[in-house]
């Protein structure tokens, strides 16, 4: 079978672990202070946090940008359940966009419009690994007075107009999950951000609302393990190497593929680069192709089938909202192999079975 996605974990891994294990430091140690420093150099901004998931990075950044019961929070519908379940749990109401059958992230005009004096942030999702156009998100959040979140959590090391993932928003949530670009074999995530006060509130927020030794603000034990931030300072090293493994998976893909009738490949806005957390293309033939790869030991999965706003527990705390964008691709997408290790040779199979199939 190949796999969707592997995860590299090396010797500098398990040296990593040994060396929390043997300083018996295993919480508030130094291990995630450098992780931090280490990550918010990476994506080019000053501060940063750690915390024990992408989930956590998303629900506390929405705390600290003063989400309340009944504030509006705008996000697309074609992401995992966690950036709805944080704005739900923060006390927000989500207020669903359509999307752009391109970059499959939220649709500008379409976010104008959902826009009222209860909106109080904009969720852009950087969705597969290529960064939202944040020019016009940007300038409609300016012009507005409405705070960004950034759900980054599936672009480390995405790049738009010079910029990375995490230096467009007020906030920007990161996850270190095993199947993302950079792990910490574990749950785990960060938030990142110019903004030292919003900074502050995170790290006083992850800690039972501590600031030093004094509890200031109710708050939640959501603090990464010495272990995992180890681990993770360990797999940002290689991040730029597996990225630009992933750049050539997808370069395979796209020469291969890129006649193919019947087949539109991932799109990348120009003075962008896209890292490939998924490499997903659009078919109308999705399941049929899906289960002719599964039969030649080919992994390949849809992501996310369900629009969001289609769950029973979102339905309870917003009301419906039509988008013919999202419904037509979200029976089109199909994500194919890739990872930061996989070898060519391997994908080289992959377009020669997709080839087979679609003619």
């Amino acid at each position: 079978m190949i796999p969707r996605t592997t995860v590299d974990i090396s010797d500098k891994e398990l040296e990593a672990v040994k060396r929390v294990l043997k300083s018996c430091q295993f919480v508030k140690g130094k291990e995630a202070q450098l992780l931090e420093e280490e990550f918010a150099s990476l994506q080019g901004v000053k501060f940063a946090a750690t915390v024990n998931s992408g989930t956590s990075a998303l629900h506390l950044s929405l705390l600290a940008l003063g989400v309340h019961q009944d504030d509006e929070v705008i996000l697309a519908p074609n992401t995992f359940a966690a950036t709805v379940n944080a704005v739900i749990i923060a006390g927000g109401i989500p207020i669903f966009s359509d999307i752009n059958p391109e970059t499959f992230s939220l649709d500008s005009e379409s976010v104008k419009e959902k826009i009222t004096d209860k909106t109080k942030v904009i969720l852009p999702v950087h969705l597969y690994g290529l960064i939202s156009n944040m020019d016009s998100i940007s300038e409609i959040a300016n012009n507005h007075d409405i705070a960004i979140l950034e759900d980054a959590c599936q672009s480390h090391g995405a790049e738009y107009q010079g910029r990375r993932a995490g230096s467009f928003g007020d906030l920007a949530a990161f996850s270190f999950f095993p199947t993302k670009n950079a792990t910490v074999a574990g749950d785990g995530g960060i938030v990142v951000s110019n903004n030292e006060q919003l900074i502050e509130k995170i790290k006083a927020l992850r800690d039972h609302g501590r600031i030093k030794n004094q509890h200031v603000v109710a708050g939640l034990n959501n603090r990464l393990s010495e272990i995992l931030a180890a681990i993770g300072r360990s797999h940002i090293t290689k991040l730029e190497q597996f990225n630009e493994h992933r750049r050539k998976i997808a370069k395979v893909y796209n020469d291969n593929l890129k006649d193919l009738p019947g087949v539109v490949l991932p799109f990348e806005l120009e003075g962008s680069k896209h890292v490939y957390h998924l490499y997903t293309i659009k078919t109308d033939r999705r399941d049929e192709l899906k289960n002719y790869l599964k039969d030649k030991g080919i992994g390949s999965k849809v992501m996310y089938p369900e629009r969001l706003n289609d769950l029973d527990y979102v339905k309870k705390v917003t009301k419906y909202q039509d988008m013919p964008v999202n419904d037509k691709v979200s029976k089109q997408i199909l994500s194919l192999p890739i990872s930061g290790t996989l070898e060519l040779s391997l994908i080289e199979k992959v377009c020669s079975e997709i080839i087979n199939f679609f003619t």
